[in-house]
């Protein structure tokens, strides 16, 4: 990951906190099936179009300020109050 490119995209963007996320490959070849036959190709090498985080975050020295304390999880309380207040960016 490099790390110097999230800390550009975070200043670029102005949010307080910025995460890396990836696309994973999809796991298993997906059908499409009309009337019980296959009626597109099966893709394998695409995501489904989620992205899932890459545990990398560049904060704010301002994103603090959402940490209450030693016992605040990030990924639950504070992480949801950045998205709710529109302060996170990907």
């Amino acid at each position: 990951m490099p790390i110097n490119e999230l800390v550009d995209f975070r200043s670029k963007h102005g949010r307080l906190p910025s995460e890396a996320a990836i696309q994973p490959p999809r796991r298993f070849g997906l059908l499409a099936i009309v009337d019980g036959q296959v009626n597109s190709d099966i893709e394998m090498a695409k995501g489904d179009g989620y992205c899932i985080n890459a545990v990398f975050f560049v904060l704010s020295p301002k994103a603090i300020d959402y940490i209450e304390g030693d016992e605040t999880f990030w990924n639950d309380r504070s992480l949801r109050q950045l998205l709710m207040d529109d302060q996170l960016s990907v």
